[in-house]
């Protein structure tokens, strides 16, 4: 996907969300260690740990997450979208302005919803949010076993006002890592318990003997085993019915959530014609073995969706 679709970089990464091991992870551009005078500096970042991004939709995922938990909203409580929502002087739109009209909360993340999810946001308030962002694990290093790990970062929350609430809540505003919104979502997947992320399962020397062991870790317990397995089916209609469809995987239940963000502009402000699409994805969906996370950064052509660009490269 990054060279078809001529990308600045990309990621993807696999993890095991009851242990926490990595068990899959790549990075674009790329270079020769045998070589690599050849190559720009650049090329030698870990795009997948080592740079923050916008991640757009796919942080809806930890926003239904805490509201479920707070019980702000449940799978059949109502919304209405005329397309655009006003926040203070600011007016946030849907894509393309599309307006839903009534919809439930299943329906607001299976359409991917900004005007129900900034909804959700403001009813949710700055204090639990951030209670949850942080316990998510965004906004700090998650510590896996890899160097030059960024932080990701988050808007001070003595200085956010409902604006800002309104747009991280859709999933502007903060930056992450692919690292901390795969593992986020792993949490998710493993009924609420959020593990430390590792590469290495273990180190052994020449004779066999076992020098060092990564053991999978519980951070901490994050939300409830009710609302994580309830959540898990609501992304599982988002990839039937929903943004995520190009995910499908025929004789799996599959689960997941797209993401297009907007790029912040060196100016300020954001670029009118660069994204970051990514989706992410688990499977089986009532019992999740695997969660696949891929991330484009600025895609040329179009559709430059997250549904389109990523999803396809997940199912594969």
């Amino acid at each position: 996907v990054f060279k078809e679709r001529k990308a600045k970089s990309a990621a993807a990464i696999v993890i095991d969300p009851k242990t926490g091991e990595i068990l899959a992870i790549a990075s674009r551009p790329t270079f020769d260690p045998n070589n690599y005078d050849d190559y720009p500096a650049s090329n030698r970042r870990n795009f997948a740990i080592n740079d923050a991004f916008e991640p757009g939709s796919t942080m809806k995922i930890v926003t239904a997450a805490m509201a479920m938990e707070e019980k702000v909203v449940d799978e059949n409580s109502k919304f209405f979208c005329p397309g655009y929502i006003k926040v203070g002087k600011e007016t946030i739109g849907c894509s393309n302005r599309t307006a839903h009209g009534n919809q439930t909360f299943a329906e607001i993340v299976e359409k991917s919803c900004n005007v129900g999810f900034v909804q959700v946001g403001l009813d949710l308030g700055m204090d639990r949010y951030y209670k949850y962002v942080n316990g998510f694990g965004f906004g700090k290093l998650t510590g896996i076993d890899l160097p030059g790990e960024a932080a990701g970062i988050l808007v001070p929350e003595n200085r956010a006002k409902q604006i800002d609430l309104a747009t991280m809540a859709m999933g502007q505003a903060n930056a992450v890592t692919s690292i901390q919104l795969v593992n986020a979502v792993a949490a998710v997947a493993n009924e609420g318990k959020l593990m430390k992320p590792y590469l290495v399962r273990q180190v052994i020397d020449n004779e066999g003997k076992i020098l060092k062991k990564n053991e999978p870790q519980v951070v901490r317990k994050i939300i409830s085993e009710k609302t994580a397995n309830d959540l898990c089916l609501i992304l599982e209609g988002e990839v039937t019915n929903g943004t995520g469809k190009n995910a499908y995987l025929e004789g799996y239940r599959m689960a997941g959530k797209t993401g297009t963000a907007q790029k912040i502009a060196p100016t300020g402000g954001y670029m009118a014609n660069e994204f970051v699409a990514s989706f992410i994805g688990f499977a089986p969906a009532d019992n999740p073995r695997l969660v696949c996370l891929v991330v484009v950064d600025a895609p040329k052509g179009y559709p430059y969706y997250g549904g389109w660009v990523a999803a396809p490269v997940v199912r594969e």
